[in-house]
């Protein structure tokens, strides 16, 4: 495994009211042009842990921070 030095946490910046499961997001990024999922990982409302990305690769979600 590569070494990883930085963890980066986002928001989904959903209404607390609707399910927005890891599909929706890996639709959404899928929408926004990206190869698939932008995260390695999607927490639910419930505390499950999804992985969406493998830590191979890196996220596709903060500019300027790729490399990590």
């Amino acid at each position: 495994m590569r070494f990883i030095n930085l963890i980066v946490v986002h928001c989904s910046a959903t209404r607390c009211d609707r399910c927005y499961t890891e599909h929706d997001l890996t639709t959404d990024h899928l929408r926004r042009g990206f190869s698939g999922a932008g995260y390695h990982f999607y927490i639910r409302k419930n505390g499950d842990i999804k992985s969406l990305r493998p830590l191979s690769l890196p996220g596709a979600h903060v500019r300027g921070w790729i490399f990590h």
